[in-house]
């Protein structure tokens, strides 16, 4: 078996392989050069396939690791991209194992970050917050094992509080009544429990320098 051409694919960073005159498979410049990939390189069957088999392996390693770089994700999200980048079944299994074994792939780590970074920087109830979670693929088990831990009711007063008030300014020409209306609404809309809008809604101050 020869590789007789390797060609570049027009506007991306891929080069088309082919053996024998005919193509096989497309791979990335990164995986180009890890390999030493060249036209008139000749294998054996065996090794041919071994080779296939490797850079599988590297590409779908690669786009794991791409994933990864800039936060956490859960074990579903990692397996629901690595197959949409077309990585056989076994090769995932044998990605998650290895990174789990690594810490990188943990998702009980993962949701209490995840859980950490919307409280701190993205106000939201803790019905939407499951939601996310759930869409994630963590189980319930786990989901409220965090959120009893990190999201007390009165955490989450404190979040619909502050959800509130970061849209002050759409309230500050309404009455006392319709303010209150549309505030009770857009809390509700946001998830938040009846029993904690009414709540923040009542201790809600008319805007500074609107009328009565």
């Amino acid at each position: 078996m020869k590789i007789t051409k390797i060609k570049k694919q027009k506007n991306h960073r891929k080069y088309n392989i082919f053996v024998d005159g005919k193509y096989i498979f497309s791979i990335s410049s990164n995986t180009l050069t890890k390999f030493d990939l060249s036209e008139g390189q000749e294998f054996d069957s065996k090794d041919f396939s071994e080779l296939v088999k490797n850079i599988a392996l590297f590409e779908c390693e690669s786009a794991l690791i791409n994933f990864l770089q800039y936060r956490m994700r859960s074990e579903m999200e990692i397996i629901s991209k690595l197959k949409t980048k077309g990585c056989k079944p076994e090769i995932i299994s044998e990605l998650i194992n290895k990174y789990k074994n690594l810490g990188y792939v943990n998702d009980t780590v993962f949701v209490e970050s995840y859980l950490l970074d919307l409280i701190s920087h993205h106000p939201q109830s803790k019905y939407s917050i499951i939601n996310k979670l759930i869409t994630k693929g963590i189980n319930q088990e786990l989901i409220n094992e965090v959120i009893d831990k990190h999201l007390t009711y009165e955490k989450e007063k404190e979040i619909a509080e502050r959800s509130l008030n970061s849209q002050r300014y759409r309230f500050e020409k309404l009455s006392p009544a319709e303010r209150k209306n549309k505030a009770l609404a857009f809390l509700q809309r946001k998830g938040f429990s009846s029993k904690i809008a009414f709540e923040v809604i009542r201790d809600f101050p008319p805007p500074s320098g609107s009328g009565p």
